[in-house]
C-alpha cells in the first residue's frame, strides 16, 4: 500500500509540474503574439457558436480583426485545432486556434477577411445591436 501511495503522489507532483510548465509556455506564447499581430483588433461582445469536428459550444467573440478573433470562453479548444465560428445570423468563418490561456483563445482565420466579407459585416452589425441594447437598458 505504501508503494501505491508513493506512485500516486509522484504522479500528482509530475502532473502539477507539467501543468505549470504548460501555463508558462502559453503565457510566453501569448505575450509574443501581441507583438506579432498584423491587424488592429477591435473590442466587441458578440455571441457565436464554435464548432470543432462534430462538437459545438457557445462562446463570445471578445475582439475582432481582419486576421482573426478572440473567444471567451474557449474550453476544450487547443492550439492547432481547426474551428468554424458561426454567428446566429448564419455567417461562418474557419480558422485555427493559435493560443489558449485561462479559458480564452485566439483564432487565426484561414483566409484574411476581404473588404466585402459578409462575416465581418455581420459581426459589426451584431456588435452595434448589442451596444444599442445596452444603452437602452442603461436609460
Amino acid at each position: 500500500m505504501t508503494s501505491l501511495k508513493r506512485k500516486v503522489m509522484d504522479a500528482i507532483i509530475a502532473r502539477s509540474i507539467q501543468e505549470r510548465a504548460e501555463i508558462e509556455t502559453a503565457e510566453k506564447e501569448a505575450s509574443n503574439l501581441r507583438l506579432l499581430r498584423r491587424h488592429k483588433r477591435t473590442a466587441i461582445n458578440v455571441r457565436a457558436i464554435v464548432r470543432v469536428g462534430m462538437a459545438s459550444q457557445p462562446s463570445v467573440i471578445r475582439d475582432f480583426s481582419k486576421g482573426g478573433l478572440g473567444l471567451s470562453p474557449a474550453d476544450g479548444l487547443y492550439p492547432g485545432s481547426d474551428v468554424t465560428i458561426a454567428l446566429v445570423t448564419g455567417e461562418t468563418k474557419t480558422g485555427v486556434v493559435r493560443w489558449w490561456l485561462a479559458g480564452s483563445c485566439g483564432i487565426q482565420f484561414h483566409e484574411p477577411l476581404s473588404p466585402s466579407d459578409a462575416f465581418e459585416s455581420a459581426v459589426h452589425r451584431k456588435a452595434r445591436s448589442a451596444q444599442a441594447k445596452t444603452l437602452l437598458l442603461a436609460d
